[in-house]
């Protein structure tokens, strides 16, 4: 498991681990990896935000000293750990409709009674756990926003082009059944939508509103299933940006701050492997990317399974593991220094 002075030190010229090799385009075209460690630093400021944790959690995580990645990743990460396990409990899922994408307080079904109750209960202490089994709702120890889950079970492509290379547009709700979600999110139904067959690679993208532009989604699959996949991973980003949820990003993105870091220890520029891994890496533990190939892995979950694992037991990072895309970038901003 690579940790975050695993990537300083590629930075400056070490070799890079094996688990910081890329892990493909990106978006949802990215294979499911064990958990990899590239932010412990953050852990601190999640055991610190947490209302739910224990003292002694809050005073470990107060002891990270950034001038010793390595000391105090070793006593961080384990109380950030049980940190984010208080606050999203370790009992069974809410016997919700069913599981899917994860809607917040401004989707039109959201029960906000019960986020009230959710509310009220974690403000007392309630195990999280227990709140999310009595009213469906949970929070995100990340963005620290309240959550429920939208059925997933009746998301259908209504239409794949038939030939590699054939594109058809639309808006949403002409390509794409969602009844549930729809209900939730009526703005999402006139959306764009660019759904392309493509021979293998199966990938999407959401591009939220710019300078006057409207939002809209890109699918490219080979399949049906994989289209489908795709388009629940990117529904998922479009009800971020809705909500304020904690946002998905692209690795280009992180590319200037780890090559400016690079050009200060003299590593070669030009070292697009590198750069490509390391920004990788940085992509794959962003909470919001996290979240949303969560959906994709719950998507066809039996009600049995939806209600003995919940989302907390089926992402493929753990929170103490993730971050914000804007706190991760400013890390790397102040490590350029």
């Amino acid at each position: 498991m690579a940790s975050f002075e695993d990537i300083i030190a590629a930075l400056k010229g070490g070799k890079p681990q094996p688990d910081a090799m890329p892990f493909g385009v990106g978006g949802p075209a990215e294979p499911v990896h064990e958990p990899t460690n590239i932010l412990n630093p953050l852990a601190g400021s999640l055991a610190q935000k947490t209302m739910d944790v224990p003292k002694h959690l809050i005073d470990a995580a107060a002891q990270f000293d950034p001038n010793d990645i390595h000391g105090s990743t070793a006593r961080v990460v384990p109380a950030a750990t049980d940190a984010a396990m208080a606050l999203m409990g370790r009992g069974v899922a809410a016997p919700t409709a069913g599981a899917g994408i994860f809607g917040g307080r401004l989707a039109k079904t959201a029960d906000l009674r019960q986020l009230d109750t959710a509310m009220t209960r974690a403000a007392r202490g309630a195990p999280p756990d227990q709140t999310r089994m009595m009213t469906g709702w949970e929070q995100h120890p990340i963005d620290q926003q309240w959550r429920f889950e939208i059925p997933d079970n009746k998301l259908a492509m209504k239409y794949m082009p038939p030939s590699i290379g054939d594109k058809a547009t639309g808006s949403v709700s002409a390509l794409v059944n969602h009844p549930e979600l729809f209900k939730a999110y009526p703005d999402l139904k006139g959306l764009r939508l660019d759904l392309t067959k493509t021979k293998e690679l199966a990938e999407g993208g959401y591009y939220p509103p710019h300078k006057g532009f409207p939002a809209r989604f890109e699918v490219e699959a080979p399949y049906y299933t994989s289209g489908r996949s795709v388009m629940g991973h990117e529904l998922q980003h479009g009800i971020q940006n809705i909500e304020g949820f904690a946002q998905g990003g692209m690795p280009e993105q992180f590319i200037p701050h780890f090559e400016k870091i690079m050009r200060q220890n003299e590593v070669p520029v030009y070292d697009h492997d590198r750069l490509t891994a390391l920004a990788h890496q940085a992509y794959h533990n962003i909470a919001g990317e996290v979240e949303a190939r969560n959906v994709q892995r719950r998507l066809d979950f039996s009600p049995l399974r939806r209600l003995t694992e919940p989302p907390v037991l089926t992402q493929d990072v753990p929170f103490h593991e993730q971050y914000d895309v804007k706190k991760m970038i400013e890390l790397l901003k102040s490590r350029a220094k």
